[in-house]
């Protein structure tokens, strides 16, 4: 058997971008949750938990709010704040698209 980590763990310390959260099963939700939660995750077969420190950006074209209304998405007990208020990311040059003057 071959020790390789999977997308989670080769992201530690960097950024993990996932396309399309809103198609994944609430199983996959469930084990995504807890790696951002409590920044950890478990290799399949192993009964360990191994810890991570990886920062996700997800996207997706699907209202998430009415899917967690209507159970087939996970509502998120965390806050993350919108990326201009957090600090330590990269910023831009230009001025916010609705204060851009045509």
């Amino acid at each position: 058997m071959r020790d390789r980590p999977g997308l989670i763990e080769a992201a530690t310390d960097g950024t993990l971008f996932l396309d399309e959260i809103g198609e994944m099963s609430l199983p996959v939700q469930g084990r995504l949750l807890r790696a951002i939660e409590l920044g950890e995750i478990r290799r399949l077969g192993e009964n360990r938990p191994r810890k991570v420190n990886t920062r996700f950006v997800g996207a997706t074209h699907r209202d998430l709010s009415a899917m967690v209304r209507q159970g087939a998405y996970r509502p998120w007990t965390s806050s993350f704040p919108p990326a201009w208020h957090r600090g330590g990311d990269p910023t831009s040059e230009g001025a916010p698209l609705g204060r851009r003057r045509s």
